[in-house]
Formats: structure tokens, sequence, C-alpha cells
């Protein structure tokens, strides 16, 4: 138990997790305001501002950002999708003549001649996917390039933690308080 909750505390003050957590929040930031998603970032902010005031740790701030907004947009979806289809088939204003009138209306617009709009949606599905396609092909190259940097980051916070490890020895402490003119 009590290695678990040493490697808990690693984890959350390691410097190489709040890079990526970082990272991550900007990526999905950037992706919510492409696709007009600002309600997305507004609760994200939120979420982060009252986290921020329960505790101090970014990691978990930027978590429990990420995990609450996604938790809620995953809820809206599906109760978008549960009540889109429900609507009342008979409402007390409508009378039967309304009935027949709707079906006239309904025949009418089966029976007009289609327009090219299918084509013209599947060019602009296409242009869109080759747009979108572009666009990976560029982030990709972007986290390529971002992957060595990543590596020397990661091997910096290895050499910062073994040196951290050094000079918690009492030994160490004591010599450097020594050397400082402390009292040891």
């Amino acid at each position: 138990m009590r290695k678990l909750l040493f490697a808990k505390d690693k984890i959350l003050q390691n410097k190489f997790v709040l890079i990526i957590l970082g990272l991550i929040s900007t990526f999905q930031i950037i992706a919510w305001l492409n696709t007009n998603g600002l309600q997305k970032v507004i609760l994200f902010i939120v979420t982060a501002i009252i986290t921020s005031q329960y505790n101090k740790n970014m990691i978990v701030i930027m978590t429990v950002a990420l995990v609450i907004t996604h938790i809620l947009n995953i809820a809206f979806r599906t109760s978008r999708n549960l009540f889109e289809g429900m609507t009342d088939e008979h409402s007390d204003d409508e009378k039967p003549e309304d009935e027949h009138n709707n079906k006239e209306k309904k025949e009418k617009e089966e029976n007009k001649p289609e327009t090219n709009n299918d084509a013209d949606t599947v060019n602009e599905l296409k242009d869109e996917g080759k747009e979108l396609i572009a666009t990976q092909k560029i982030i990709m190259e972007n986290f390529n390039k971002l992957s060595p940097e990543l590596d020397k980051v990661d091997a910096l916070v290895d050499k910062m933690n073994k040196t951290a490890d050094k000079l918690n020895n009492p030994e160490i402490k004591n010599s450097l308080m020594t050397a400082l003119g402390g009292k040891n």
C-alpha cells in the first residue's frame, strides 16, 4: 500500500506527465475550437477553475477538467440522440383535416424531381476528406519532430530525479549545510 502511494505521488509530481497532459489539453482545446465546440472549451475552463480551488496540482486540474468535459459531452450527445426522434403523432391542436393536408404535402414533395444535391454533397465530403488527410499528415510530422525533444525532456527529468535522490541523502545534506555555513 505504501509503495502504491509513493508511486501515485511520483506520478502527480512528474514533469513529463505534466507536459504530456498540457499537450493533450492544448490539442483538445484546439480541436474543439476547430469544430465550433466553444461550449466544450468553456466547460473545460470552468471545470479547471473550480478544480483549482480544491487542488493546486496542475496534473490533477487538467485531468479532472478533461474527464468531466468528456463525460458531460457524451451525456449531452446521448440525451440529444435519445430524444431526437420522439414526437407526438397527434397533438391536441391537430385536426383530421390537417392530417389529410399533410399527406398531400408529403406526396408532392416525394414527386418533385431531385436536384443534384447528392453529387454536390459527395464532392464536398471528398474535398473535406482530402483537407483532413493533409491536416493529419501535418500533425503527424509535428509529432515526429516533437518526439526527440520529449525524449530529451524525459532524460532530463530522470537526471533531476537522481540528483534529488542524492540530495536527500543525510550525509550529503549535512556536508552541503556545513559547506554553506548552515547548521547541521
